[in-house]
């Protein structure tokens, strides 16, 4: 498994129909890095992102996502991350690509 880190989200994925996210889970800021990828391991999900806390009402939280379209490829999605982060979108969070050997 190989792991590449952004500064971005990829949550906006409606714009484009074959990136259209499914299977969104939202998991509390108590778990660990290390759990987070063996939860997301266990579903093949591409993608963890990590919000911040910004207020109780906004504590901040992890996110393992899926693709809806099980055609998009690696490089497709790893293609909208480096957009995202190199057009500062959703900056503050991180990203996490994981790519299954």
């Amino acid at each position: 498994m190989e792991i590449i880190h952004y500064n971005t989200d990829i949550s906006n994925w409606g714009e484009c129909d074959n990136l259209t996210l499914r299977g969104v889970r939202r998991y509390d800021n108590s778990y660990s890095y290390d759990q987070m990828v063996n939860i997301a391991s266990g579903f093949r999900a591409p993608i963890i992102i990590q919000t911040s806390y910004m207020s109780e009402s906004r504590p901040g939280a992890w996110y393992i996502k899926g693709i809806k379209n099980t055609d998009v490829t690696y490089d497709a999605i790893k293609l909208r991350c480096e957009e995202n982060e190199k057009n500062k979108k959703w900056s503050v969070r991180n990203c996490y690509l994981i790519k299954y050997l």
